[in-house]
């Protein structure tokens, strides 16, 4: 999966490794940031979509960033 850096709400803390919360609100997923690469139209941010839920998940979500 992949999205914009500039949709995150703190985008200095989304960095490779980095666990972020990301999806639509009515269907958020918990997800590892792979990697950040510059492209011409912004910074595209590849994520790993961890399995479960985010209540499965929510010993790995700190601080929260939601992308």
């Amino acid at each position: 999966m992949w999205t914009f850096l500039d949709g995150a709400r703190s985008p200095e803390l989304v960095t490779p490794g980095a666990i972020v919360v990301t999806g639509e609100v009515d269907a958020p997923a918990v997800a590892e940031v792979v990697d950040r690469v510059e492209k011409g139209s912004g910074t595209v941010v590849h994520l790993r979509i961890l399995p479960g839920t985010i209540d499965d998940n929510t010993a790995l979500i700190a601080p929260t960033v939601v992308s």
